[in-house]
């Protein structure tokens, strides 16, 4: 009995060796697979994390111009337009005549003036919505499908 205990404890002591042989490096200073395994998962691992996005990607803007002028094509410097859908964003015209806008959503805006300048009106055959808004008619112009510049064309008042 005594010896098998022997013989027990020996081979316990040789497999405890070979376990503690395989979690480390070997003579030669090489990984063993346990470690190299280690690492590939580790380098999957980073990857992974460089490749997933911290943050939810935002939506592309959409730029949106709208230019007034004459029936000569001269620009209306200084005058209030509008870029419309549920509310509406006002802008003046720049030396240029033209208002430019950026939104997240792209369709379904039309835009407006409220005050035309002196002695100028607007071309009905053009305008495609009139509005009565708390005392003060709107006159709407739509975008062009698909189409993100809108020029609107203004007469001499009679």
């Amino acid at each position: 009995m005594k010896n098998i205990k022997k013989i027990f404890a020996l081979i316990m002591a040789v497999c405890l060796m070979l376990c503690l042989c395989a979690c480390g490096e070997d003579t030669e200073g090489t990984k063993e697979p346990a470690a190299e395994a280690t690492q590939a998962a580790t380098d999957v691992a980073t990857e992974v994390a460089t490749e997933v996005p911290s943050e939810e990607p935002t939506a592309e803007p959409f730029s949106y111009k709208i230019k007034l002028v004459d029936e000569a094509g001269n620009p209306f410097a200084g005058v209030m337009v509008q870029l419309c859908k549920d509310t509406c964003m006002p802008m003046l015209t720049d030396e240029n005549g033209v208002a430019s806008f950026v939104k997240e959503e792209s369709d379904g805006y039309k835009g407006a003036v409220t005050v035309l300048p002196e002695g100028y009106d607007h071309i009905m055959e053009n305008v495609d919505e009139v509005v009565e808004e708390g005392g003060v008619t709107v006159y709407y112009y739509y975008f062009e499908d698909g189409s993100n510049e809108l020029t609107i064309t203004l007469k001499k008042a009679a």
